[in-house]
């Protein structure tokens, strides 16, 4: 199980940070309770912890971060497979030189950080090529997140014929692998899952591992939990979906707008003052597309373009309601969708 890094706010920040002396009581009971279930604790720092940085604040930051969460870990009286993860982090431009500060400031390490730090590979940066020498050299396990592998393979052809190395950076120090499938009977299997337990549940009731309580369990039906939608981003952004674009008319071209039962496409035009012709007047326009529900049924109506009076849409952010679908209702929903500056005719 993993612990969240936030039970302590703030305990590792340079100005409010703070010891946690004062809860070892509470810890120890947790470490009593952890016994007694046999479950497995261990944390994930946050991605702001860079040991392989070039910025030298950066790197003193990570190391109290880490030792604040090694402390915890510590209080609890947790055995040594109460592992701290951690990804490599960023590259910098120049990946020889991250790996290489990277073994340079672990060697500095406090030995109780040391005794439970592990690396993860990521889907960006670093495969488990770049990371699985690192740790045989430094004798840190490695955590392998086959997820991230199959989006950053690294050039590795063949992942199951290094998994007897991957191991071997576990139990060299003793400890017992924590990855996923395929992989030897007695590993630990990690699961990322948004809906937590509820994710142990079905795979427990899928392979018949463990009795379940129904009571506490409802149905995997392949849908979004309301845990899983108010944690997506972009929450706050409006229903309305703008659609932009750009090409050339004249002056007295006629322009279409449709509006279709219940979804109405409004159409502005952008005046950008180019390509201006002695006698015709020229603009780019932008044809922004702004879906409101609507009641009307489908109906087309001729839009003649003028191009005198010109007024600025100052950039907005995002509502949460849809757009009635009237002219000044639709512009006021443009406004409103953070996606264009631009002068409209």
């Amino acid at each position: 199980m993993r612990i969240s890094s936030d039970v302590f706010p703030l305990a590792s920040h340079d100005q409010v940070g703070y010891p946690i002396d004062f809860a070892s009581k509470e810890l120890a009971e947790v470490g009593k309770l952890r016994e007694k279930y046999g479950h497995r604790l261990t944390m994930h720092p946050g991605q702001y912890n860079q040991l392989a940085s070039p910025n030298k604040d950066v790197v003193r930051r990570t190391i109290v971060d880490l030792q604040h969460h090694a402390n915890m870990l510590n209080l609890m009286k947790l055995p040594p497979d109460s592992i701290m993860i951690i990804h490599m982090g960023g590259t910098y431009g120049d990946k020889d030189s991250a790996l290489q500060r990277f073994r340079e400031n672990y060697k500095t390490l406090p030995q109780d950080i040391k005794d439970r730090l592990v690396l993860e590979n990521d889907e960006i940066c670093y495969s488990v090529a770049d990371l699985l020498p690192i740790c045989q050299e430094l004798s840190i396990p490695l955590v392998l997140d086959w997820h991230h592998h199959s989006i950053n393979t690294g050039d590795i052809e063949n992942l199951v014929d290094l998994l007897p190395a991957i191991n071997e950076t576990w139990t060299r120090k003793g400890l017992r692998p924590k990855t996923l499938p395929p992989c030897e009977p007695d590993t630990d299997l990690m699961i990322e899952a948004k809906d937590k337990e509820q994710a142990v549940f079905y795979l427990y009731k899928l392979y018949d591992l463990f009795p379940v309580n129904e009571d506490v369990y409802y149905e995997n039906k392949q849908e979004e939990t309301k845990h899983t939608k108010r944690s997506k981003k972009g929450q706050a952004q409006v229903k309305a979906d703008a659609e932009v674009s750009v090409e050339v008319v004249e002056e007295g071209d006629i322009i279409k707008d449709k509006i279709k039962k219940k979804i109405k496409k409004e159409t502005t035009i952008v005046d950008t003052n180019e390509n201006s012709v002695p006698g015709r007047k020229r603009v780019k326009r932008a044809k922004v597309h702004v879906n409101t529900k609507t009641e009307e049924e489908e109906d087309d109506d001729d839009v003649f373009v003028p191009v005198d009076e010109v007024q600025s849409v100052k950039r907005k952010k995002g509502s949460k309601k849809a757009v009635a679908a009237s002219e000044p209702a639709a512009q006021s929903a443009l406004r409103r969708s953070n996606r264009i500056t631009s002068k409209v005719v």
